[in-house]
């Protein structure tokens, strides 16, 4: 048994990488085109601040150095592809092909949101909007994670594929970025912090708990406060009186701070 399934275990391997890679391109390409050109919801180096990122022929030729890139991982993929040509024609090669270029597709996808805008935080999926997590969490979810779910379905009935490590990869891409996203901003210290407290706590043993430790209540309702002044100690006390969430404080800067608190 070992001696006949260990040919279809060698033609699998060689298509997967250069499919990846495949798939990284092209989500490249589809982003640059479609938001960068087509819609102009950004560029590149939309976020940046100073006299020279506001040059729009800066902008724009940022926009070109990152698609020359995208054109070398192409090749480099194309390389990859044409040197392991012969598994092709193994049986399901196309089926493995295209789910491993989803995984690609959808794994640019997690590497622009997650470094480009919350780590790095040179633009959002769309800039110049109230609210640009909503954008760049909703891009993530339709192009970032669905993809990655149908290349998960393609598996059954391929008898292989990404398996558990690209779920726990996705896992832990998904508890990080919550995390960075909550960083607070480092030029508003005193920004406007949103505490949300456990459904079983009390509103009077919340509210208590948050004005001991805030400078100024800014609004209030039930179970969610927004108020000033806490710090990290304060924060650490607040989740042992039973709050779930406490924004701004714990994490360093991230995509989270900048959605304005609701008053």
């Amino acid at each position: 048994m070992s001696s006949s399934s260990e040919p279809i275990r060698q033609t699998r391997q060689p298509v997967r990488l250069p499919a990846f890679w495949l798939g990284f391109t092209l989500a490249g390409f589809f982003d640059g085109i479609l938001l960068h050109q087509v819609l102009q919801w950004h560029h590149l180096l939309s976020n940046l601040e100073g006299v020279l990122f506001r040059d729009q022929r800066v902008q724009i030729a940022a926009d070109g150095y990152f698609h020359v890139l995208m054109y070398f991982l192409l090749g480099f993929a194309m390389w990859l592809l044409w040197r392991r040509r012969e598994a092709l024609a193994s049986p399901g090669a196309g089926a493995r092909v295209l789910q491993f270029l989803l995984v690609g597709f959808g794994a640019w996808q997690w590497t622009d949101v997650v470094l480009f805008h919350w780590i790095l935080g040179i633009h959002n999926v769309r800039v110049g909007v109230e609210n640009p997590l909503v954008w760049d969490v909703g891009w993530l979810v339709i192009f970032g994670v669905a993809p990655l779910l149908i290349a998960w379905f393609m598996r059954g009935h391929m008898g292989g594929g990404p398996g558990r490590r690209t779920a726990a990869a996705a896992i832990i891409l998904t508890c990080f970025a919550g995390g960075w996203a909550a960083r607070p901003p480092a030029d508003q210290p005193d920004a406007p912090v949103t505490i949300v407290y456990a459904p079983w706590v009390k509103h009077s043993d919340a509210f208590a708990a948050t004005t001991d430790r805030s400078d100024a209540l800014v609004s209030a309702a039930p179970g969610v406060y927004v108020v000033t002044g806490i710090s990290a100690k304060d924060a650490l006390a607040l989740y042992a009186n039973g709050a779930l969430f406490i924004s701004n404080r714990g994490f360093p800067r991230g995509c989270f701070s900048t959605s304005p608190p609701r008053m």
